[in-house]
């Protein structure tokens, strides 16, 4: 892993010198962390990961239309062909207040598809936003949203788990994060914790997730690694307390379209395509 790390703060320092100066728009075409303090503008709705939704103040990135396709493979599924997912997003946004709906669905057994929108502004350098699917809500805070210095807070209420199926306890998510956005490069980290109302669950798991993303003219890539703390299925188990996984993007396209390619980000394959007009 450290080897990783190693190249790309390589790569950061070629791209600090000799590439062209990135736009706003740009240091959120892919994902990195766990989107709370530097969300995605091209899948904000439908694609996250950790233990809330994205941030919706993702959102307000977009500077026009934008419509964008998804699909992710799950070769882990206990189908013997694995599972795949199909999603689709519809948005608008100023750059200062955006809105965006999705609809995401998967063709394994017990799934159902599912809309979902998400909705935010920017007032006085705070983004606000909220994401409302079936009974999910989730808020989020951005605080200096396009600046180098960004702070993320983000907040979700759910009777429904991250695989879309229903369990029997309601549960509260926190988040919050920190990104440091350069010119050509971001430095993030977020970290998570959900609380469950059922006391027999246990819930002391925390989500810590440092990133790296470069970007170099119409070329994007984030690497990050997320840290499971607490890591056991009860409060007496002895297995290992701290899990790593580590999950990477690479985003390419101009003003007119994006396309970007994840690992590991949204089960083990996940695509995204999208269209700016």
């Amino acid at each position: 892993m450290k080897s990783i790390f190693s190249l790309l703060f390589l790569f950061i320092s070629f791209v600090t010198f000799e590439a062209h100066a990135a736009s706003k728009n740009q240091t959120n075409l892919i994902a990195i962390g766990q989107g709370i303090s530097s969300p995605t503008l091209t899948s904000t709705v439908n694609f996250s990961t950790g233990y809330t939704r994205e941030s919706p103040v993702g959102v307000v990135y977009q500077d026009s239309w934008r419509v964008s396709a998804q699909y992710d493979q799950d070769n882990d599924d206990n189908n013997n062909n694995g599972s795949s997912g199909y999603g689709a997003e519809l948005g608008y946004g100023t750059g200062e207040a955006g809105v965006a709906g999705g609809y995401y669905t998967r063709n394994c057994d017990g799934c159902e598809g599912r809309f979902a929108i998400s909705a935010a502004a920017v007032v006085v350098d705070i983004g606000v936003g909220l994401r409302y699917q079936d009974d999910v809500y989730t808020a989020g805070i951005l605080i200096n949203p396009n600046g180098l210095h960004r702070f993320g807070l983000i907040a979700e209420f759910s009777g429904e788990d991250d695989n879309n199926s229903i369990i029997n306890t309601d549960y509260k998510t926190y988040g919050l994060g920190y990104s440091y956005v350069a010119s050509q490069w971001t430095f993030t980290i977020d970290a998570s914790k959900r609380d469950y109302d059922d006391d027999s669950i246990y819930d002391d798991r925390m989500l810590l997730s440092p990133g790296l993303m470069v970007r170099a003219d119409f070329l994007q890539l984030s690497l990050t690694d997320q840290i499971t703390l607490n890591n056991r299925e009860n409060s007496t188990s002895t297995d290992d307390d701290v899990h790593h996984e580590l999950w990477f993007g690479v985003g390419v396209g101009d003003e007119a379209w994006h396309f970007a390619a994840y690992g590991n980000y949204v089960n083990d394959l996940a695509l995204v395509g999208s269209l700016f007009f």
